[in-house]
């Protein structure tokens, strides 16, 4: 709750069955694996100490992934069968939470193991596709082959890419910008993924259209073709376990938003999430006015959706990573030392003319045709901030990976961002100061003083 308050404060004012494991990593591995998947039999009616077995669990999985060993190159049979054994790992713990009521803190143990089973696969695909000799210039997203794209073996003969997809399905994505991906973490979730998109698939004509909520304008219906152009780095689909309510589910509020649309306008994207604009949230409307917030990352474990595949942009790993990261450390400093941004030193001007070289394609041409926006300049300058804080933190880092024949582990990563924090708030105070000529690289827009972005 404390970072769901961070983030609105500043909006006011982000196995299978496998052969033995040849090297002790595998071991390890496929152990964490049967591990993780026998902790919600054994802890069926116990909340803590299920939370307690999963907290463990993750701690063993990040060692792993910060063990450099694991990240050396190996045999291209093995890599393949851990990327198997992660992927059904996560398809069977959907399956097991169907039966088994989850409360907070072990859900949150739970998120936090699909989150850790995830980035596994991430390294062990960047590893996979660099033992590749045939690797494709240009990724489609929701199109290709394994290892980077997953697909339920539920699902293996009804979805092969992303002409497979279906009304009433669930697209969730993972755009680049850190102002998205930073409001899905308000739930104190590290959720990879940052839009979700509403499928539906006309029966006659067979076209395929997406409504997705942005930040910048609202809802928008268009064709599938502008989601599969942004160039996101990962997607994943899910299906409701009722076709016909899901079908339904789609055509409403696909007719919803085209209905807006004729008119220029759009359901707002909820930055406050507030719920309380009834012209547009008529249902929402809850007997004591309390609402519980949701993002996308939120319906990856829901037991009423199934996970049908998953696709990943393997060029796009490291940076994504590196990214979630960052974010990550940026919100640690706003819990545990109180920093915030100032947006306030961003111009106006400056910060509009940033933003619109950032847009998405889509939101560009809504614009252009006379759309509303859905941020004040407060929100647009706030934007432009974080993006300028993240970019310098990514460079640093990225020089930084260049002295690795490897990708960077996470601990790695975590060092350089602390030592990085370090140097540049002496930097900083040497200028408030007016010790020194130089200026600080971020802290002037990321500091601990008490400011208010309305």
């Amino acid at each position: 709750m404390l970072r769901m308050f961070i983030v609105i404060s500043l909006l006011s004012s982000c196995a299978s069955n496998h052969r033995a494991p040849s090297s002790i990593n595998e071991l390890s591995l496929s152990q964490l694996i049967e591990e993780i998947q026998n902790t919600f039999v054994t802890h069926d009616l116990d909340q803590m100490d299920c939370k307690n077995s999963y907290d463990s669990l993750n701690t063993r999985l990040l060692n792993l992934i910060n063990d450099a060993t694991f990240l050396e190159s190996k045999d291209q049979a093995v890599i393949d069968r851990e990327i198997k054994a992660t992927f059904y790992a996560r398809i069977a713990i959907k399956e097991k939470i169907k039966d088994f009521s989850v409360q907070a803190d072990c859900y949150k143990s739970v998120a936090a193991i699909f989150t850790g089973l995830r980035y596994v696969e991430d390294y062990l695909l960047e590893i996979r596709m660099n033992l590749t000799s045939s690797s494709p210039v240009d990724y489609v997203a929701l199109k290709g082959e394994f290892p980077y794209l997953l697909i339920n073996p539920k699902y293996s003969s009804d979805f092969r890419s992303f002409e497979d997809l279906k009304s009433g399905d669930i697209v969730l994505s993972r755009v680049n910008n850190y102002f998205s991906n930073g409001l899905t973490r308000i739930q104190d979730h590290n959720y990879q993924f940052s839009n979700l998109s509403f499928v539906y698939k006309d029966p006659i004509t067979l076209e395929i259209f997406t409504t997705e909520a942005h930040v910048e304008m609202g809802s928008v219906v268009a064709p599938l073709m502008s989601h599969l152009e942004r160039l996101n780095s990962r997607e994943a689909v899910l299906r409701y376990t009722d076709s016909g309510i899901a079908q339904l589910a789609s055509k409403t509020i696909l007719d919803r938003a085209k209905e807006l649309q004729n008119d220029r306008k759009t359901i707002p994207y909820d930055i406050f999430m507030s719920y309380k604009d009834q012209e547009y949230f008529p249902i929402l409307k809850s007997k004591n006015s309390e609402f519980m917030t949701f993002t996308p990352g939120d319906i990856q474990l829901d037991p009423r959706f199934e996970l049908v595949a998953e696709w990943r942009n393997p060029k796009k790993m490291e940076e994504s990573r590196i990214k979630d990261f960052i974010l990550s450390k940026i919100f640690e400093r706003m819990e545990s030392e109180s920093y915030k941004i100032n947006a306030n030193l961003v111009n106006d001007a400056e910060a509009k003319t940033l933003w619109s070289l950032r847009r998405l394609p889509i939101v560009k041409a809504m614009l252009a045709k006379g759309f509303p926006i859905n941020m004040s300049a407060k929100q647009i300058q706030l934007f432009i901030a974080l993006e300028s804080i993240g970019d310098v933190l990514y460079k640093k880092v990225e020089r930084a990976s260049l002295k690795y024949e490897r990708a960077m582990t996470p601990n790695e990563i975590n060092t350089v961002l602390d030592g990085f924090f370090e140097q540049d708030y002496e930097t900083f105070i040497r200028y408030q100061q007016g010790l020194g000529v130089k200026k600080p690289l971020f802290h002037l827009l990321f500091h601990f003083i008490v400011l208010h972005v309305s």
